[in-house]
């Protein structure tokens, strides 16, 4: 009866998701299409399965702070796993703690070391998308300009003090502090959260490391980029400026679901609605695996 009502369930959004696609396919014609080649289909899975696994090797660079066989499977397992619970949780935080306890390997206080990685790791993904973004900008290839810019800018530049901050240990001295405030406070729960805060305090990475990460942050954005230009758009100046723009929408929340950006740019660019759920399948069916087994 419990895998009737999970059958169910999972046919209930299905079909939820049918009809919106349909919804949107009457509404955006453009934004919709799709390639009529299945190896058009079949070359942008493939560079977006690529792109998460070079920010595979980026969660491994920023948590080990090296590289090898069994490391980056590890954090492999993580990112897609990561990419699954970011769909399916209400939490824009929850892709990071998964990719934290997958790599740390168990469920403790410890891992939240791990997770403060997996956060870091994220936010290398905000500073690289919104540095392609200005570009797009630049080369006056941003359908949705300025506004997907202008939006995003205080997180952008937060993640960018972060990584600033990161390699003279700041935040060490910001997280105890912190710590020290809740457990003169002498409650038993904001006393489990400094516990917490003192283990994420204790995350550290050269610069180096984070200059890697930025790196690899580009070649995963360029290869992102390149899964939508064999999609939809043979003009890849314009499809940096469509997936970047679209991207910068999607993780800033607004009132009644898709924004005006994001509506903008379902108008401007070609196939970026049926790209965009194709990306997300890519992203998230190797997590979804992972689960089941």
């Amino acid at each position: 009866m419990r895998l009737g009502g999970k059958k169910l369930r999972v046919a209930f959004v299905a079909l939820y998701l049918a009809l919106l696609y349909l919804i949107l396919s009457r509404l955006f014609p453009r934004a919709t299409m799709l390639p009529t080649n299945p190896r058009i289909l079949a070359y942008s899975v493939l560079l977006a399965l690529l792109a998460e696994c070079v920010r595979a090797a980026r969660l491994a660079l920023l948590y080990w702070g090296g590289l090898d066989a069994r490391r980056y499977m590890q954090a492999l397992r993580a990112r897609f796993a990561g990419n699954l619970a970011a769909l399916i949780t209400p939490s824009v935080a929850g892709g990071e703690v998964v990719r934290g306890l997958v790599i740390h390997g168990r469920v403790e206080t410890k891992a939240a070391r791990a997770i403060t990685a997996a956060a870091v790791d994220s936010g290398a993904d905000m500073i690289g998308n919104y540095t392609l973004a200005l570009l797009a900008l630049a080369l006056g290839s941003a359908p949705a300009a300025p506004l997907p810019e202008i939006v995003a800018a205080a997180p952008a530049a937060a993640w960018l003090l972060v990584y600033a901050l990161l390699p003279l240990r700041t935040h060490k001295r910001i997280l105890e502090r912190i710590a020290d405030k809740l457990d003169a406070m002498r409650l038993r729960l904001l006393s489990s959260i400094s516990s917490l805060l003192r283990e994420a305090a204790h995350y550290e990475t050269e610069g180096k490391m984070l200059a890697g990460a930025l790196l690899l942050t580009l070649v995963a954005w360029l290869l992102q980029v390149s899964s939508y230009a064999v999609f939809a758009e043979p003009c890849y100046a314009k499809a940096l400026g469509c997936v970047t723009e679209t991207v910068l929408m999607g993780v800033i929340p607004v009132p009644g679901g898709i924004g005006p950006g994001e509506a903008l740019l379902a108008t401007r660019c070609a196939g970026i609605v049926s790209w965009r759920i194709l990306y997300t399948v890519a992203a998230v069916a190797p997590g979804a695996l992972l689960v089941v087994k």
